[in-house]
C-alpha cells in the first residue's frame, strides 16, 4: 500500500531526482524502506587488537595470526618492520584466507622504502578494510617481508584489529 511521504530521509530526493528527472514523487511504495547495517556495531562490542611478533623473520616466510574461533569483523591490519641502514630493499604484503586453511588472497603489497644508511627506524604498512569485513571462524591474517635486501631478516609485529561476534 502505498503512503504519502512525511518526512524524506537525507539524501533520498537527491538519489530520485537522477532517476525521475527532477520530479520528486509525493507517495512511496512500501517496498522502499531503510536499511540500517548494524553488523559493525556488534563488532564494536568486543573489539580486540591481535599481535605477532617475530624479532627474526626472514624473506617470503609468512607472519601469520589466526583469528578467533567464532565469527569476527575485521576492520584493518598493519605491519611494522624494523629497518637497518644496511637495508636495500624491503617490500611487505598482506593476505586473508578466510577459511581454516583456505587459500589466501592478496590484498596489499608495498614497496617500504626510501632505503640508505641514514634511513633506518620502523616501515608500516596498514590495509584497511573499505567496509567492516566478516570473517569465519579461525580465518588468517598474513604478512610477509617478500623483499629483504642484504640482511638476512628483520624485526617485524602484525597487528590485526577485529570485533568478535561470538
Amino acid at each position: 500500500m502505498a503512503g504519502l511521504v512525511q518526512r524524506v530521509p537525507v539524501g533520498l530526493l537527491n538519489v530520485l531526482n537522477s532517476v525521475t528527472s527532477g520530479d520528486n514523487p509525493r507517495i512511496l511504495r512500501d517496498e522502499v524502506q531503510g536499511v540500517l547495517e548494524l553488523l559493525q556495531f556488534y563488532g564494536l562490542n568486543q573489539r580486540q587488537v591481535l599481535v605477532t611478533i617475530n624479532a627474526a623473520l626472514t624473506e617470503g616466510t609468512p607472519l601469520s595470526q589466526v583469528l578467533p574461533n567464532s565469527w569476527c569483523v575485521l576492520f584493518g591490519v598493519e605491519i611494522q618492520i624494523i629497518k637497518t641502514a644496511t637495508l636495500t630493499a624491503l617490500r611487505g604484503s598482506i593476505s586473508l584466507s578466510r577459511a581454516a586453511q583456505g587459500a589466501a588472497i592478496a590484498v596489499k603489497s608495498e614497496d617500504l622504502g626510501p632505503f640508505g644508511a641514514t634511513e633506518t627506524g620502523t616501515a608500516r604498512m596498514a590495509y584497511q578494510c573499505p567496509y567492516p569485513l566478516l570473517m569465519p571462524p579461525l580465518s588468517t591474517v598474513i604478512s610477509r617481508a617478500d623483499i629483504i635486501g642484504t640482511d638476512a631478516n628483520v624485526n617485524a609485529t602484525l597487528s590485526v584489529e577485529v570485533g568478535v561476534l561470538g
